[in-house]
């Protein structure tokens, strides 16, 4: 279990409060938990989070799960860094249910709403429903106000699900909504089963081997950014410093464009010559 907790944006610091949270585990030997601070990276996660699943992959662990800071419009790291996403939701959240629509809908392959014996539960769950329903639906997203309607399956084309027919229904997954009471373990057995489910459509489908590939890709990407960054700073101090050339720009000697090509032409003129 990989927890990550918000950190401080003045002083970097978390608290880690979900070991305390999860004592329960404390003396069971097939449970490890690490709980890591954000370090202000947004994403929901923190830069060491994929490793860390990696290593935990390659100490033979059978589970692996990340939990993240929350669900924000940009904490979506988690789903280039686990197989299965699922997204948490408490009763009552009527506008996290709305911040939904604007990032996190997408991401989901479950969504869980917990407490589901508290009031509002049902609401909740409905809501949910239903903006899966306009995701699947291409009929329930048509702007009646436009003049030209935009292609879409006809009304008898709609399968009973309420969804358009694909080339292939066993290729594509339905997010689900999925009710469970942490405290009582009720509905839990159901959520185990449901990933279970999901684990192995990502396997039949071979879509487990194709997020592998775009992760590495990803991650690749990140490490060259991050060596590039390093090598900027390095030629940013060898021309005085960012601060000295602020202040070149501040007295108009100069312009942010201009000095961006002054620090970037020896690394460009590196990287041409090894290209020769």
């Amino acid at each position: 279990m990989i927890a990550v907790d918000p950190s401080s944006p003045y002083t970097g610091g978390a608290v880690l409060g979900d070991r305390i949270r999860m004592a329960s585990n404390v003396g069971d030997m097939d449970v490890f938990f690490r709980s890591m601070s954000a370090r202000g990276t947004l994403g929901g996660l923190s830069t060491a989070t994929a490793d860390a699943v990696k290593a935990l992959d390659a100490f033979g662990k059978d589970r692996i799960i990340v939990e993240t800071v929350g669900a924000g419009q940009n904490e979506v790291d988690i789903v280039r860094t686990a197989d299965t996403v699922v997204v948490l939701v408490q009763p009552g959240s009527g506008d996290d249910v709305q911040m939904l629509k604007a990032g996190i809908l997408e991401i989901g392959d479950l969504f869980v709403v917990n407490k589901a014996d508290m009031e509002g539960a049902s609401r909740t769950v409905a809501d949910l429903e239903e903006m899966l329903h306009m995701e699947r639906d291409p009929t329930a997203k048509l702007n009646t106000g436009s003049f030209e309607k935009p292609d879409h399956p006809d009304q008898e084309e709609i399968d009973a699900n309420g969804s358009a027919p694909t080339e292939d229904d066993d290729e594509h997954w339905e997010p689900m909504v999925l009710e469970t009471v942490a405290k009582s373990g009720e509905g839990v057995e159901e959520l185990i089963e449901t990933l279970d489910e999901h684990s192995a459509w990502m396997d039949e489908t071979g879509r487990r081997e194709a997020k592998a590939k775009q992760r590495y890709a990803a991650e690749i990407r990140q490490l060259l950014r991050a060596d590039a960054a390093d090598l900027i700073d390095d030629e940013l101090d060898r021309c005085g410093g960012v601060e000295a050339m602020a202040e070149r720009v501040l007295d108009r000697e100069t312009d942010p464009y201009t000095v961006a090509d002054e620090v970037l032409g020896p690394i460009e003129d590196c990287v041409r010559q090894q290209r020769e």
